[in-house]
């Protein structure tokens, strides 16, 4: 897996995503490790309501939209009360409708994860996720489907920490602090 870092007072993760344009994908794959750097507790942001904010992973978008417009993702977030453990789910930005959060996978310290993404030709994305614990176990979660028509020309788009920054409080959009990710990411043809 590729090592991924940002720095603190930043919102871009190192290095930056692939900007060519990807014509028809059939959908992607995103492998994943948390690095102890990558968790933090609502305490240490002050209690800022956007600790809750949806972190971008990896994933497609419309080669011509922003970032968050028309978009099939992998966010995640950690888990306010259970140090070394975060919270990675399918997140949708559709044209028309509000941001699509789906049951998320639970990734523990020394664990990976894997989501296997594919667009269908009926209008929807399809999700199956799964975690492996350092002892070799696997498990996942049922598959997920969702509305969403992909455009016959796409981007790499993530691995983005923020959010606005539209709560009280000294974070919300930017790190906090150092930290890194590990990711393989590859889009089906």
């Amino acid at each position: 897996m590729k090592k991924y870092t940002i720095r603190k007072g930043d919102t871009n993760f190192k290095p930056y995503d692939n900007f060519l344009p990807r014509i028809r994908p059939l959908g992607f794959v995103v492998e994943f490790k948390f690095d102890p750097s990558a968790w933090w507790s609502p305490e240490s942001w002050d209690n800022d309501a956007d600790y809750n904010d949806e972190l971008k992973l990896k994933g497609l978008t419309d080669f011509w939209s922003a970032n968050d417009n028309h978009s099939a993702m992998v966010s995640w977030r950690p888990v306010a009360d259970q140090p070394n453990t975060w919270r990675v789910s399918p997140y949708l930005n559709y044209p028309g409708t509000t941001r699509t959060i789906g049951e998320p996978l639970i990734v523990r310290g020394n664990d990976s994860g894997k989501f296997v993404v594919t667009f269908k030709e009926d209008g929807t994305v399809h999700y199956i996720g799964t975690v492996t614990s350092s002892t070799g176990m696997t498990k996942g979660l049922p598959r997920q489907v969702f509305p969403f028509q992909r455009t016959r020309v796409m981007r790499e788009v993530g691995t983005w920490f923020g959010g606005a920054n539209n709560s009280a409080g000294p974070y919300g959009g930017k790190a906090h602090k150092d930290m890194t990710v590990f990711i393989d990411f590859s889009i089906t043809k």
